[in-house]
């Protein structure tokens, strides 16, 4: 249960869960409102695996006013997901800004939904090396009989377009620099040294729920729990 944690708190308008002082692990989900059923399965997480963890910080619903509405686009009319700028004025960017800037992360984790998709893949962006759990999970995926997507992300989308194989796409160090007039919470965490590492995972939005919350879980299982 989430009472056992360390501290459990709100930081202005931005309910988190942080389990000490110096989390390693960043954990987020919700950033658009329109990937809601991944919420729940992380939370189930969170609270099933609490002992194993390595020290963390949770945002639930980095727009919540998204998850409300179960949009893509926030109250402001906002994608949050491509306004994340030292300069920004949306409003909850700014908030998630307020939590996060304190903090230097060996990991963080950012949980989506592709609607579009059946087949699970992820962003793993910041590293130029393979880490063998995330390895290990894309193979525990395949033997359970979740597909692994290849293919072009969106290459009709600007900020966008990139090559995922076999379940994974890597966006290395190199590129970030010149990617920073996205917006996008990844390049934003690692730009600005506040996450070394982060995974960005798709669930797959065509997916039965008992195959999202096995993605869930075993991405708890074989990664959080030993990250």
């Amino acid at each position: 249960m989430l009472i056992l944690f360390y501290n459990i708190c709100k930081y202005y308008m931005l309910p988190h869960i942080q389990t000490a002082p110096n989390p390693r692990i960043l954990l987020v989900s919700g950033i658009h409102g329109d990937e809601c059923e991944v919420i729940d399965f992380v939370k189930e997480a969170v609270q099933h695996y609490s002992v194993e963890l390595q020290p963390l910080l949770y945002i639930p619903e980095l727009s919540p006013s998204a998850v409300r509405q179960k949009t893509r686009l926030n109250s402001e009319g906002k994608d949050m997901n491509r306004c994340f700028f030292s300069d920004t004025d949306v409003f909850e960017v700014l908030e998630a800004q307020k939590v996060l800037l304190p903090h230097h992360f060996q990991l963080a984790v950012s949980f989506h939904e592709d609607p579009s998709q059946d087949q699970f893949y992820l962003y793993d962006t910041g590293v130029s090396h393979e880490i063998p759990s995330v390895q290990h999970f894309l193979n525990y995926l395949c033997e359970i009989g979740v597909s692994l997507w290849s293919g072009i992300d969106d290459d009709n989308d600007p900020f966008l377009g990139y090559e995922v194989v076999n379940g994974r796409a890597s966006v290395p160090p190199g590129r970030l620099s010149r990617e920073r007039n996205k917006g996008i919470f990844e390049i934003w965490l690692i730009n600005t040294l506040i996450a070394e590492h982060v995974l960005t995972l798709e669930i797959p939005g065509k997916a039965p729920l008992k195959i999202k919350r096995a993605i869930v879980d075993a991405f708890f299982r074989l990664v959080i729990s030993n990250a």
